[in-house]
């Protein structure tokens, strides 16, 4: 059992009626739509892709890595996957912290209040000449 499965075992309390199959993806009833709530059906599946586990819905059509639906649910469960992942394959957890500074560092720069001198500069750079 790798990580991503013992996390997805983590979230059956979540997911109603998570079963493996024999194709070793998960499915499961979807909660970001509610469906099958009155019949057996589960429209929702955990799949390999590559190393990780991704989402898809069939009924509603969300589609998200593992680590999103972490993000999305359990927050507390995500940290302690992006530990996990950042001892078991570095570059995962570089990636998503990288694109955390990037979104912070973009934040600044359209929070931080301009005096009427560098707007005036930067219009003008921008002119169509």
């Amino acid at each position: 059992m790798n990580t991503d499965e013992k996390f997805i075992l983590q979230l059956s309390s979540r997911f109603p009626d998570l079963k493996k199959t024999r194709t070793g993806a998960y499915s499961c009833r979807c909660v970001f739509c509610g469906d099958s709530s009155k019949s057996y059906k589960r429209s929702a599946n955990f799949y390999p892709k590559g190393d990780s586990f991704n989402f898809i819905c069939f009924r509603c059509d969300k589609r998200s890595s593992l680590m999103n639906v972490l993000k999305d649910l359990e927050p507390e469960l995500y940290r302690s996957y992006m530990e996990d992942a950042k001892e078991d394959n570095p570059r995962v957890y570089w990636s998503d912290y990288n694109r955390v500074r990037e979104v912070d560092r973009i934040y600044q720069s359209i929070s931080t209040p301009h005096s009427f001198e560098d707007l005036k500069k930067h219009s003008e750079e921008f002119q169509i000449r």
